[in-house]
Formats: structure tokens, sequence, C-alpha cells
């Protein structure tokens, strides 16, 4: 049997008011409202300062309109009436995002992003935008402008970033359903820190149209959700036009799938205790029929981050640059200022040289993983320790086995696997083929299927 780590174990007493069976005697708004409640009493009462802006009446309008829906036989599909959470970097419509600046306060959008369009035509209730690092740019989950996001599984431990507020209030069981971003690991960072499943998609298969930019060539927009079912549920929703279901696979045995150990720097520069909760991976893939394999892809990934993702992010510095520098020091925190600085000495020549680079990169990757399915490593270097050990730290001790998935476009997932030396959840990475999501997904879900059967 898989083991796992359990989130009922340490959120039993979290509140859960939208996990309800469902009745015809139930109205959708009434349990839109119970969870609104439970929101607002987490957040501002408890501290977990997991959203920045909670929409209570749009969320309230949306629901009656899916009780209507309910009334007359015609729900939308599985995310019709449910509450769903949206990271404050995806633009919606009348309702402020501020890509967590505080200069964007009061920035209110005239349009959708493309994401939220789709979830709202799915049925989704957004409930609100959920917190998050300037910019996407940080891995602790520290906002000088909104406050800093508690991980609810332990209030002195990081809860990861970007997407900190949507993997917090998943974890938090304050929605089951939750957006987020990745260009460097955003997704699958705080949902390995949270005890989560959070999948970064192939690129392009979720389109950036009105999401803040942070490298325009390596942003994916993605689900962060209780399990691999939900997940799949999300992505099958937000996806573009003509992508094959996400949804396929689900439930299937995996017997026969040709799954590659990665080796090299993806195990040698992890913790120990890390490494131990890795270890049984392997052998547990192998007793649900995978074929196991090792692959060594002999990458230099600090060179990869650097040369290839870093020069790429002058991105952000060409969209956000003249404002940054207009507002001044004291508008942004520190960590952001570190990342303005870098993209700043970005010039052409060696933009021009990652995005080269990358192409190479990824057909070179592409061809490493030609005869396999699936392969898998630890998504977390580390333990996810204290805030102030997080903010000492070099962010790339930590997410260092995700950047190649952004930087090639392949889908990644994280499922919650094992436990360090404190109890705290760590993360199985498992990636895929280009295209590859729905089987990334069907394997996430054999493993938490077998996790919950141990």
């Amino acid at each position: 049997m898989m083991q796992g780590f359990d989130r009922t174990d340490t959120a039993a007493e979290l509140r859960r008011p939208h996990d309800q069976p469902d009745s015809a005697a139930m109205r959708i708004a009434d349990h839109i409202s119970t969870a609104l409640d439970a929101i607002e009493i987490a957040n501002d009462e408890d501290g977990l300062n997991a959203f920045i802006t909670i929409d209570r009446n749009g969320a309230m309008a949306s629901a009656q309109a899916a009780d209507e829906r309910r009334a007359a036989g015609r729900l939308l599909g599985p995310l019709d009436g449910v509450p769903i959470a949206v990271k404050d970097n995806l633009d919606t419509a009348s309702l402020r995002t501020t890509f967590g600046l505080g200069i964007y306060r009061d920035r209110i959008p005239d349009r959708d992003a493309d994401v939220v369009r789709r979830l709202r035509a799915a049925g989704a209730v957004i409930v609100g935008k959920t917190n998050m690092t300037e910019l996407a740019c940080g891995t602790v989950g520290d906002n000088l402008h909104y406050g800093d996001v508690e991980n609810p599984l332990g209030h002195d431990r990081y809860p990861g970033g970007s997407s900190s507020g949507s993997a917090a209030a998943v974890a938090a069981g304050l929605v089951d359903h939750a957006i987020g971003s990745d260009t460097g690991g955003s997704i699958r960072h705080p949902a390995a820190a949270c005890g989560i499943v959070g999948l970064k998609p192939t690129f392009g298969r979720t389109a950036n149209d009105g999401v803040s930019v942070c490298t325009r060539s390596m942003d994916h927009v993605g689900p962060m959700s209780i399990s691999s079912t939900l997940a799949a549920d999300t992505l099958a929703a937000i996806q573009i036009d003509g992508a094959d279901d996400p949804r396929a696979r689900i439930g299937a045995p995996i017997i026969g799938t040709r799954v590659a150990v990665l080796t090299g720097e993806f195990l040698d520069s992890c913790d120990a205790e890390v490494l131990a909760a890795f270890e049984p991976a392997p052998r547990h893939l192998e007793a649900l029929g995978c074929e196991i394999h090792e692959l060594d892809l002999r990458l230099d990934l600090r060179a990869i981050d650097e040369e290839i993702a870093t020069p790429l992010g002058a991105d952000l510095f060409d969209e956000y640059g003249e404002e940054i520098r207009r507002a001044g020091h004291d508008a942004f925190g520190p960590e952001l200022w570190t990342w303005y600085e870098r993209y700043a000495r970005i010039d052409a020549d060696t933009y021009a040289a990652a995005a080269e680079r990358k192409a190479a990169l990824t057909r070179q990757v592409c061809d490493a993983l030609a005869p396999f399915d699936i392969v898998i490593c630890p998504t977390n270097r580390t333990r996810t320790r204290t805030v102030a050990e997080g903010l000492a730290a070099d962010p790339f001790e930590r997410v260092g086995n995700l950047v190649l998935w952004d930087v090639t476009g392949h889908p990644s997932a994280t499922v919650p696997f094992g436990t360090d030396g404190d109890g705290f959840p760590l993360g199985l990475l498992v990636n895929g083929p280009l295209g590859n999501d729905a089987h990334v997904l069907q394997v996430c879900d054999a493993i938490e299927r077998a996790t919950r059967q141990n």
C-alpha cells in the first residue's frame, strides 16, 4: 500500500461546509452562504489570510442562478454551483484584481481572464480572489500589502508561493477547487507544502489571456484541488477548445505504465528526509503494475534557471518595469525589487539566446522522455520550513526540481506522498510527455487511491 499524507489527520477540525451531501432540499445559495461565512471567519478572525478579496455579492448571484438551473434540470456539469477560489493575478470583471501589488489595490478589470470566463460558463461560483506574492514573484507566501498567508497545517510553516492563498484555501477545507499559476513552481510548490494536488498543465492548454505577465513562454494556469479527480474536472472546464478530456483515464488501472525515476540532481539535491519519504515510491508504483526504469537527464538545473528562465523573466520588466520604477522602493517588498533589478540587466541579445536555448532544451527533454509514459521525482527538495527559514534560504533549494518543466512546458503535477520528520506533507512530482495531462492525472489518482487504502 502507498504511504501518503492524509489531510484529514491534520485538518479534521477545519471547516468544509460545502462538502455536504447534495439533496433536493438544500439550496445551492444556502450552501454557498455557509461556505462564505466560514471563509470570512478563517480569513479574518483566524488569520489564515488566504483571500485578498471575498466576493459575497457575486458568489450569491451565481449560486442563485445555479439554483434556477438545477430547478429546471439543466445543470452545466460537475462545477455548476461549486465554490472555487481564483488567484488574484487572473482578471475578474468588476471585481478588483491586484496581482498582489499595493499600487493595484483599486484596480477593477472590465473583462474576465479566459480561464475565469470558462469557469463562469461551467457554472462555477467564484467566492473570491486569493492572496499571492507580489506579481507572482516569491516562494514563501509573504505579502507586504495584504498580509502573509498562513499554512493551515502548521501556522509556523510557510504555505509556499506564489499561489499561496489558493493552496491554503484548499488545504483549510474552505474550497475543494482553486486556480493558481505556475512559472517556476508556483502551483506545485505551495500545493506540496500544504498537502494538496496541484497541476501545471502542458503549456498552452490553458490560455494566459487576462493573467499577469511573469514569463510569457513559461506562464501556466492550472488547478489546485483536494484530489486528482477534482483537478481533472477543473482542467476540463478551463482548458482551451479542442483539447482532449483530462478526465478520460481517471480510475483506470495503470498496469503497464512505463515510469522512469529521475536520478542525478533531481535526487542528489534533496534533503535526507525528502529522499527517505520518496524512496518507497518506485516499488509502490511497481506494485500497481508499472514498469520501473531510471533516467538521468544529465542537466544542470540551476544553470537552466539562471541562463534560460531568468532572462525570459524580462517579460515582467517589460510589462511593469516603468510602473515599478515610478512607484519606488517603498511601494514593494524586497523580493520583488531583487527580481526587478535582475531583469533590468537583461538585454535583447541575452533574451533571444535564452529563447533559443529553451527551444533546444525542450527538444532534448522530449527525446529523453519519449520511451516513457511518466517520470517521477520529489516535488520540493526540502521539508516545509518555518517562514523565517524560508525567507533566509535560497529559493532554488526548494523549487529546483520544478523549474525545468515550466521551461519545457511538460505537464507536471504534485500529489501528496509521505511526510517529513515533523509530520508535514511532502509531494511526489509526476511529469509526462507534452500533451499527456490525462495520463499524469491518472497516475496521480492511482497513487491517491492506494494511499487511502493504506
